[in-house]
């Protein structure tokens, strides 16, 4: 499955990366990401996705997330581990480190309780991935900033060509673009929101946020979950949802609570892997 990184930016937000198809999109056109895909008669809900990723260790505590699809019964734990600092010369920025058990992931979020920002990712490797303008740190990208979300909306977190993602572990730098790109092997930022009531490990949650990780270079796969999406009260995107965009993976948020579920998805169009919050633990002595 995806890194965590890969989901979030979204996300989204978790687990090794499988390319979404091989089929390339021949007749590829820019996509207009300011468009919606909820029909403008249906009212529209907004959500301040800050309000479902606390970052203050009592509110987070400590998770315990179960693999239900792929490896299962695996499990593994999330907590907040501390703080991390940014270098940009623009100015520094002080995040959340959060580490995520699966693959010993440390990923760094900044909340200022109306905007969340996505800024940086720890891998097993040690390498450090900062998100930037460029390769020289100037900034970071406000685009990657997600204010309030509503069920239909598609953004783009990271211009094609516009955001760097740095290595600071190298000298000198280690620098990619980040984006969507025709081979898929990179994070696209495009993402579609769904608002849904959801069963994670048979418990109800109103109101979850769901973004689900898009390739605009690659058509749309219609999805097939084998009934786990009827288990999880999901909504399974379509073509018209995604504006024929091929979907890599998805995360699950709940309001005040964090990341509910991470899934991964298939060539075609099938649910490789989920991982399930089973438990969260407060007590920190």
């Amino acid at each position: 499955m995806k890194k965590l990184m890969n989901l979030i930016i979204v996300i989204l937000l978790s687990g090794i990366i499988t390319n979404c198809t091989d089929k390339l999109r021949e007749d590829f056109e820019e996509i207009d990401f300011t468009k919606s895909a909820q029909l403008s008669e249906k009212p529209i809900v907004e959500y301040w996705f800050s309000d479902y990723m606390p970052l203050i260790p009592v509110l987070y505590g400590i998770k315990t997330y179960e693999t239900t699809v792929g490896d299962e019964g695996e499990r593994f734990t999330s907590k907040i581990v501390g703080n991390y600092t940014i270098p940009y010369t623009s100015g520094a920025i002080t995040g959340v480190k959060i580490f995520w058990g699966r693959d010993d992931v440390e990923l760094v979020f900044i909340n200022d309780k109306r905007n969340l920002y996505f800024i940086a990712a720890q891998i097993e490797d040690e390498s450090e991935s900062i998100i930037s303008t460029d390769c020289e740190l100037t900034s970071f990208p406000p685009e990657a900033i997600i204010g309030k979300v509503y069920d239909g909306m598609i953004f783009e977190m990271f211009p094609e060509g516009e955001t760097w993602e740095v290595n600071i572990t190298e000298e000198p730098y280690e620098c990619r673009l980040t984006g969507p790109t025709p081979d898929g092997g990179t994070n696209s930022g495009v993402t579609l929101v769904t608002i849904d009531d959801v069963h994670i490990s048979g418990k109800r949650y109103n109101n979850a946020i769901i973004l689900w990780e898009l390739e605009p270079y690659f058509p749309f796969e219609e999805l097939n979950f084998s009934g786990k999406e009827q288990e999880l009260g999901l909504r399974l995107p379509t073509i018209e949802d995604t504006q024929d965009m091929a979907i890599d993976d998805f995360i699950i948020f709940g309001h005040r609570i964090g990341i509910l579920a991470t899934g991964n998805i298939g060539d075609e169009g099938t649910l490789d892997g989920l991982d399930e919050l089973v438990s969260i633990s407060h007590n920190f002595r």
